[in-house]
């Protein structure tokens, strides 16, 4: 596993990667380094289908087919239900 000295040096390499979307400035190397720590709690075939349900979840909002608000509700409690 590695620590979070260690994923600060990579943090630099790729921080580009997760650029905050109202200040446009990359979000917290720490709060990025929890992230993928509990990701691990996770079997990829489980986050590959919450992956695809999001991107579905996304054309629906942008379509106009369901409430944002509503939808990503569903989506947080789904995510926990299943897993």
């Amino acid at each position: 596993n590695m620590t979070y000295n260690e994923f600060k040096v990579v943090f630099e390499g790729i921080k580009e990667l997760f650029l905050n979307d109202k200040t446009s400035k990359p979000q917290h190397a720490y709060a990025i380094f929890l992230k993928l720590k509990n990701s691990q709690k996770f079997k990829s075939e489980f986050l590959i289908r919450k992956i695809k349900e999001l991107s579905e979840l996304d054309y629906k909002i942008k379509s106009g087919e369901i409430d944002p608000g509503i939808a990503v509700s569903m989506y947080i409690i789904s995510f926990y239900k299943e897993n």
